[in-house]
């Protein structure tokens, strides 16, 4: 589970957070859950931030360390009973077993938080937060308007009048669960203990959800995020209620609530054309809705909506490169207008030099635009894009055969020859390329 989903970080809190509050409930007391729970924090702070700091394997290790012996002190010193100490060392191992899981997350994506090159600045992340924290509170007790994404962009940092209001609120909201939390404990405090688990709870499960400088800008928001914390709350809300009839309706009428949020959103997760349509719906400033559901309509041979929903993208969004590329390829490749496609691949591929992370893409979107040009019969242009893509990495085959079949028509042999031959070698399994210097070869000069 830790090395599959970025909801599952939560599990390096949740695991230690059961263990201790069932201690806690046993002993009355509450000093050894918050003296331990601080510490496996600290070491997950601590050792993932010097990670992506640093990328050292001798500071991963001093600081992961550090943090370690520091909260197994600050724990051992609360500690009075032998079963506690026990736990602790439980606890610590369970702590190794942390440790151990960012050095494999590192190896494996090259980063401890998921923090890729061109993501979010820290300000940025801080700034967006409360945003952020009020939208999965809504989902969280009033759970209408499901939905795979939500319309939720980064923060224009602190100068945001929305996230000073955000901030506000949730201000409020806590003083009122503070003030209600004081008043339970004096009444009920079994209960406001369980309380007080629900919320860390919510907590340990949410918080790698507000990591948004690992996400894209469209994304900020997901309905999965809240899958674990919605345990927290109705383990919270079940304690509550327990015996008590007045409670126990409102929590019938909170539950019917849900029965119907499901029965009327769950259907946009039943394919991906409603799962996309729902979310054009609620997020229509998000180009990817549209540059997927185009391309389901191209597939389907419906060019008129599909060059619509592409046109829509690009409207959204006129710096991404994908509305473009699709528009591109629609008119080029099922239109059979090759003249009318090239302004959108040079704005595809101009767009395409901000994003890096689409080589790929960017690499295909380029052939595609070499090859309209051979049909437009600029063949001159269409080599000065090909070529290039066959010789630097990443070496594109489809480049390669395409530059081919023009200097087989423009009867350059020795270039012809010369290209075959390292394409050949660095393509060995390429059948194409193989076929086409083996006749190449086998006619006369």
């Amino acid at each position: 589970a830790l090395l599959h989903k970025e909801a599952a970080l939560a599990m390096l809190l949740l695991v230690p957070l059961v263990e201790i509050h069932g201690r806690a409930e046993r002993a009355r007391g509450g000093g050894l859950a918050v003296a331990t729970l601080t510490g496996i924090a600290a070491v997950v702070a601590a050792g993932a931030t010097v990670a992506d700091a640093f990328g050292s394997a001798g500071a991963v290790a001093a600081s992961q360390a550090t943090a370690l012996v520091g909260a197994a002190a600050l724990a051992f010193a609360r500690l009075r009973r032998q079963e506690d100490r026990r736990l602790v060392v439980g606890l610590t191992a369970y702590g190794v077993v942390t440790v151990a899981y960012f050095f494999v997350r590192k190896l494996a994506i090259a980063t401890s938080f998921g923090v890729y090159t061109g993501g979010f600045d820290l300000p940025t992340v801080a700034a967006t937060a409360p945003r952020l924290a009020l939208l999965y509170l809504r989902l969280l007790v009033w759970p209408w308007h499901f939905a795979p994404t939500y319309a939720v962009r980064p923060a224009n940092g602190w100068a945001d009048v929305s996230v000073w209001l955000s901030l506000g609120v949730l201000a409020i909201l806590s003083a009122l669960s503070w003030i209600g939390l004081a008043r339970l404990r004096r009444r009920a405090p079994v209960a406001a203990r369980w309380v007080v688990f629900g919320l860390i709870w919510i907590a340990a499960s949410a918080w790698p959800a507000f990591n948004i400088a690992s996400f894209r800008p469209a994304y900020l928001a997901h309905q999965r995020y809240l899958y674990l914390a919605a345990l927290g709350l109705c383990a919270t809300l079940a304690v509550w209620a327990a015996g008590r009839p007045r409670r126990l309706a409102a929590l019938g009428g909170l539950a019917g609530l849900w029965i119907a949020s499901l029965w009327v959103h769950n259907p946009a997760w039943s394919t991906d054309v409603a799962l996309w349509t729902r979310i054009a719906e609620v997020d229509p400033a998000n180009p990817a809705a549209f540059d997927w559901l185009g391309s389901h309509h191209l597939k389907a041979g419906d060019l008129d909506t599909a060059e619509r929903l592409f046109r829509r993208s690009i409207t959204v969004d006129p710096e991404a490169p994908f509305g473009h590329r699709n528009l591109a390829i629609l008119m080029h490749q099922h239109r059979r207008r090759p003249a009318e496609a090239l302004p959108s691949y040079r704005r595809a591929l101009a767009a395409f030099t901000r994003r890096p992370d689409q080589r790929a893409a960017a690499v295909r979107a380029a052939v595609d635009y070499g090859v309209a040009l051979a049909e437009t019969g600029d063949t001159a242009r269409a080599l000065e894009v090909l070529l290039p893509l066959a010789e630097q990495p990443p070496h594109s085959a489809q480049a390669a055969a395409n530059a081919a079949v023009l200097l087989r028509q423009l009867g350059e042999r020795d270039r012809l020859d010369a290209l075959l031959r390292k394409s050949v070698e660095r393509h060995p399994d390429d059948l194409r390329l193989r076929r086409m210097l083996d006749a190449l070869r086998a006619e006369s000069p």
